[in-house]
């Protein structure tokens, strides 16, 4: 969800859309998107928030940082519980889908298409399936380091951020857990 999310983001930045200007929103995610769970589970635990396509959709519509999509405030948001009737989440149907599954087995294709102002703005992401991959397509040192940034600014000190950093691109020589546990910390 996270590519369809930045797709998402880039399209209301783009064509400076707020929440009150989009009419509906599909989403072609990964095809495990489109298990029940991302869908039409009842929101119930906090793993049917992290798990629900249209909830995590209209987070970002309005501009919740995803480090408070857990928040009670936000999950019972009225605002959020109707944008996510907005929300639709489609299987890929791209005539180029198939074939380029068969020629490229790591890239997978996520899409999103938003109605606003008149008009409609689609994006297609391809990623890289970095967690079980070798390690010529993995996700980079950097690409980590700026993953992690973006998800812990402005919840830990810039001094631990970089220490915090610093220990975890060094995880194979820390002799006790609890010295990045401390890091981690705000």
């Amino acid at each position: 969800m996270a590519a369809i999310v930045d797709r998402l983001i880039h399209i209301m930045d783009e064509h400076k859309l707020g929440a009150e200007d989009i009419e509906r929103i599909e989403i072609t995610p990964h095809a495990i998107g489109l298990n029940r769970m991302w869908q039409e589970n009842m929101l119930e635990t906090e793993e049917d928030f992290g798990f629900h396509g249209p909830y995590l959709v209209a987070c970002a519509v309005h501009r919740i940082t995803p480090v408070d999509y857990q928040n009670p405030e936000v999950r019972e948001n009225p605002k959020i519980r109707e944008f996510m009737k907005k929300v639709t989440m489609l299987p890929y149907h791209h005539p180029d889908f198939g074939p380029s599954m068969l020629e490229d087995r790591i890239t997978r294709v996520m899409r999103v298409t938003v109605w606003a102002k008149g008009a409609s703005f689609t994006e297609t992401s391809r990623y890289i399936e970095w967690s079980w991959r070798p390690a010529e397509v993995r996700a980079s040192d950097d690409d980590l380091v700026n993953k992690f940034n973006e998800i812990v600014t402005g919840l830990l000190p810039a001094q631990k951020l970089k220490k915090a950093t610093d220990t975890l691109l060094a995880l194979e020589q820390v002799k006790n857990v609890n010295e990045l546990t401390e890091l981690l910390v705000p």
